[in-house]
């Protein structure tokens, strides 16, 4: 896990973040480690290993990586927002894929942060219900009022062309 996250923070920083002596006095051997130096460094790391919120991403990330990434369920066409739609009409029923991994944190009592095969989804207001839904049930009827939203169905889509989520008539 220390490895994982240690891994993901050094991709993630930039040439702001590299540690620089500018600052400390000159030594009278260049080959000292000196003690505000330590401290420099000491307190560079804990600053990246205590930001509570990138920590949260990529756990929730590393959590929902697929069990088995060979195993692909996307499907062959891309389904676009009208299709999804009249499937929704006629009542299809969706049920999650063997292979995903679905989890979510809590951010507030109207949004949260929905990972799926390692993606991360922002969900607020009425898609927090379907987030919730998706990590608890194998299935999932869709509710008729989620075809009002649009943020709802783009997020019901992208899992649904990513292959996290199916139709069950699906083989």
């Amino acid at each position: 896990l220390i490895a994982d996250w240690s891994d993901d923070l050094c991709v993630s920083m930039n040439d702001d973040d590299r540690y620089g002596d500018a600052e400390l006095p000159r030594q009278d051997n260049p080959g000292e480690i000196s003690a505000a130096a330590l401290d420099a460094l000491h307190a560079m790391v804990l600053e990246k290993l205590q930001d509570r919120d990138a920590f949260a991403r990529w756990f929730g990330g590393y959590n929902s990586t697929p069990k088995y990434p060979d195993m692909d369920f996307a499907p062959e066409e891309v389904i676009t927002p009208d299709e999804l739609r009249a499937e929704i009409e006629i009542g299809a029923t969706l049920y999650r894929s063997p292979a995903s991994r679905f989890s979510f944190i809590r951010q507030s009592a109207d949004s949260l942060l929905l990972f799926v095969d390692g993606e991360c989804f922002a969900c607020a207001d009425e898609t927090v219900v379907l987030a919730e839904q998706l990590c608890a049930q194998e299935t999932l009827s869709i509710d008729s009022l989620w075809l009002k939203s649009e943020v709802t169905l783009a997020l019901i889509l992208q899992l649904f062309n990513q292959g996290s989520i199916m139709f069950a008539t699906e083989e």
